[in-house]
């Protein structure tokens, strides 16, 4: 099975062929060989030089041989060493040499002598007499150098003890603090004696927040967004705090803390220079994914604009229109049209300065194994953040759900549905949302731990021909334990449980299984309770007719897990190992262990210009017997990560 998603991104500009600049048989160096080399590797010294090997992999860039940039090569190649302690360093041989067979490819060698390293012999660190900082403290600074006695003497680790040194005064609370450092370098006895001075100035609370470069965007919406800072004590991450609720607020093209200057009475004002982006923005393009039973073509027209009203009201349209045929191109069982229509509102304030609104109405027609349907819904919402780490968003939706093209399987007057399956039917239900973050990054994270839950209560008081109450709790960790590598995990169960008069869930919102993003090896929605068309035997010997349709229905009772080992492979390429676990029982409060189904597979991802690449092949490893006429395997293509 194959499942996926393919984006068309298309570029205004592209970068001028060096051929054209440097003429048309100026070859490409497809090999480069160093010799004499210990203290830095082949990548690192390519890194500072103009020259690199060509490779396969897209978007990399070409590296052709420019003979005038050589001696600069060399020269950039012994900075490099001298900077790191190695005054006697030198470059032997720098040259292109032809490759057999290869009229347009050549290879560049490069042979070096490093010499003897320069040795730390001193490290003195002096305080301005005017610093009321205690010894601890002192000490605890003196031992966060990275520039160590009897160790290479190497300017990127001055400069690094240098600048960790002045942010850790900043961490304590001291805006003004100053370090510089200087070594004197004996090169003939291969001797450094450095030199550090500190002053760490005065401490500070935030005082006021200023702002300048607001045109259209009102001072008051801004300042609200920082509210938090005043009276706090300085540190640069504060200041980075600041700047990045800024940044949220998503109408400026970039943000940034001019450095302080002075304090007064113990307080310090920060002075915020913005530039406001142009508030509207339309988006085009073209969306096809294929998956085991569903190929989809659409395309995507998006309209933003970021400040409705000079208020900061904010409209997000997304128009869809496209065309999905079930279960491919080449058969006709179920195609359909799928048209979205999502106009989503929001606003800041009303109330209270922090909470956000939503208004989104909104238009679907689509197709799902069984049936087709028109829908028209609604959702209100307000969110609010009470502190960074906590989330809380309510909201009451509407949704009305026209069926047509009904596989006789759900017809209501005959299907073991019941009442779960009504032709139209209303749906009125409040929702709860909690967001716990403890996370490096709520974005890309890449270390920390993550907890979601929510809870619905529809009909009842809400009204409509459902009632239930629908909980889910997610669970995500992720943990980079070695430079390169890491581990995501993902945990989810959910409930779903009728209630009053009506009892009963719509097909829309159970549980299912199955796809690129939940159980892999399973096609989309596939690991889920099903309905046959027909179920009665073929003659009298107990077959099944083969033309049979099995649609899922959705369960009652979630359980899913997810764990990933993601490593870096370079070039923008990563190497994913992945187990996943899952099952969707049709009844209420029902967990059956021997039929949870397993898979496993392997997954490579590449961060590309455009985004996240990702492919990934899963491999059942169990039969329940549930399912038995499913494939034991599936491959999915898309962007962005899993989890």
């Amino acid at each position: 099975m194959l499942g996926g998603l393919i984006g068309l991104v298309v570029g205004c500009a592209t970068a001028p062929d060096p051929r054209s600049i440097l003429g048309p048989d100026t070859p490409l160096i497809e090999q480069v060989h160093v010799q004499g080399n210990t203290r830095f590797t082949k990548r690192e010294l390519l890194a500072h030089t103009h020259i690199g090997e060509n490779t396969w992999v897209p978007f990399s860039p070409a590296y052709h041989l420019n003979p005038a940039l050589i001696a600069i090569d060399a020269q950039r190649i012994e900075a490099l060493y001298r900077a790191h302690g190695y005054y006697d360093a030198r470059v032997v041989l720098i040259e292109a040499r032809p490759i057999e067979g290869e009229a347009d490819e050549v290879a560049v060698h490069i042979e070096l002598f490093e010499g003897p390293v320069t040795q730390v012999r001193t490290v003195d660190v002096s305080w301005d007499a005017a610093d009321a900082v205690d010894a601890d403290r002192r000490s605890a600074l003196k031992a966060l150098m990275t520039l160590k006695i009897d160790e290479p003497f190497e300017i990127p680790r001055l400069n690094d003890s240098v600048g960790t040194m002045r942010l850790q005064l900043m961490a304590w609370g001291h805006p003004l603090a100053r370090v510089s450092g200087r070594a004197v370098i004996n090169e003939g006895a291969r001797q450094a004696d450095a030199r550090i001075a500190v002053s760490a100035g005065p401490p500070a609370t935030i005082g006021r927040v200023r702002f300048s470069g607001l045109v259209e965007v009102p001072a008051y919406l801004v300042t609200h967004e920082v509210d938090f800072a005043p009276d706090e004590p300085f540190s640069p991450g504060l200041v980075k705090d600041i700047e990045d609720a800024i940044k949220a607020m998503d109408v400026f093209e970039w943000v940034a803390v001019e450095p302080p200057e002075s304090v007064d009475a113990g307080k310090v004002d920060l002075q915020v220079r913005v530039s406001e982006a142009d508030p509207q923005s339309v988006r085009l393009g073209t969306q096809l994914s294929f998956h085991a039973a569903r190929w989809e073509q659409r395309l995507i027209a998006g309209y933003t604009h970021t400040n409705l009203f000079g208020h900061l009201t904010r409209l997000d349209l997304e128009i869809v229109a496209g065309y999905a045929e079930l279960p491919d191109p080449f058969a006709t069982e179920e195609h359909g049209p799928v048209i979205a229509v999502a106009p989503t509102f929001t606003k800041k304030g009303l109330f209270e300065k922090h909470l956000l609104w939503t208004f989104a109405p909104r238009l679907d027609v689509n197709i799902q194994p069984g049936y087709q349907f028109i829908s028209p819904s609604e959702r209100l919402g307000v969110a609010r953040w009470f502190t960074k780490h906590l989330r809380v968003d309510l909201s009451h939706n509407l949704r009305v759900v026209d069926f047509f093209n009904v596989s006789p399987a759900l017809d209501s007057k005959s299907s073991v549905l019941g009442r779960d399956f009504r032709d139209p039917y209303l749906l009125s239900y409040g929702e709860v949302g909690v967001d716990v973050f403890f996370l490096d990054s709520v974005l890309t994270p890449t270390n920390g731990t993550a907890l979601q839950l929510t809870h619905a209560v529809a009909g009842g008081p809400f009204r409509g021909d459902f009632d239930f109450q629908k909980s889910t709790v997610t669970w995500r960790n992720y943990l980079t334990p070695f430079s390169g590598m890491q581990l995501a995990l993902r945990m989810s169960t959910g409930l779903i449980m009728p209630y009053g008069a009506q009892p009963g869930a719509p097909l829309d919102r159970k549980f299912y299984l199955g796809g690129a993003d939940s159980v892999r090896g399973w096609g989309t929605r596939k690991l889920s309770p099903r309905v046959e068309e027909c179920e009665t035997p073929m003659g009298g010997d107990g077959a099944v007719d083969p033309s049979c349709e099995s649609i899922p229905i959705g369960g009652e009772t979630l359980v899913q897990a997810n764990f990933e080992i993601r490593q870096v492979l370079g070039g923008g390429f990563f190497l994913v190992a992945f187990a996943d676990m899952g099952d969707v029982q049709g009844e209420t409060l029902t967990w059956v262990p021997d039929e949870w189904n397993y898979t496993a597979g392997p997954g490579v991802r590449y961060d590309s210009p455009v985004g996240l690449f990702r492919l990934d092949v899963g491999f059942r490893l169990n039969e329940p017997g549930l399912y038995p006429d499913e494939p034991i395997w599936a491959a999915y293509f898309g962007f962005g990560e899993t989890f």
